[in-house]
């Protein structure tokens, strides 16, 4: 499946899990869970924090099959839910950070590929994370092509050859 896309979300409470959330899709008549990953903040039940969990990143759906959390933007694209409503923890933004890294290695894309799921349906707010700076703050550490000693040695060959 080509990718080409990357959708961030938010849970829209303040506890959960991939199991919760599975529960709650399926609920509403869901196959399964609609996101690909969820990062935890800690908070497995309303009154239950593990903050071992904090920045805990789950699988959801399967890796391999469509999601199912953009309405009509699903396919090419990967959905991380971050557990939250509009405050999430550093942990949380580390480990997206690290996640989006290895997706946009695994696919090739580039940070103007990860949208907020505000960016697909304006009447949503999800997920009340300012998009821009979460593109600039993974960009920090995007990965940039290499240029090896021997890259360098060709490119000097070549141009003494000219």
């Amino acid at each position: 499946m080509k990718v080409n896309t990357i959708f961030i979300h938010c849970s829209d409470s303040t506890w959960g899990t991939a199991i919760e959330i599975n529960k709650w899709h399926t609920q509403r008549g869901w196959k399964a869970i609609g996101y690909h990953f969820v990062i935890l903040n800690g908070m497995i039940r309303p009154s239950i924090k593990i903050e071992a969990m904090d920045g805990q990143i789950e699988a959801g759906r399967q890796f391999n099959t469509q999601g199912a959390h953009v309405l009509n933007h699903n396919v090419g694209t990967k959905g991380i839910c971050l557990i939250g409503v509009d405050k999430f923890t550093d942990k949380q933004m580390k480990a997206i950070k690290v996640l989006l890294l290895e997706l946009l290695k695994r696919y090739d894309l580039t940070v103007k590929d990860i949208k907020g799921h505000y960016e697909a349906h304006s009447h949503v707010t999800c997920p009340n994370i300012d998009m821009n700076w979460l593109r600039r703050y993974v960009a920090e550490e995007e990965p940039k092509p290499r240029i090896t000693i021997v890259d360098k040695l060709i490119h000097k060959i070549r141009s003494l050859q000219c």
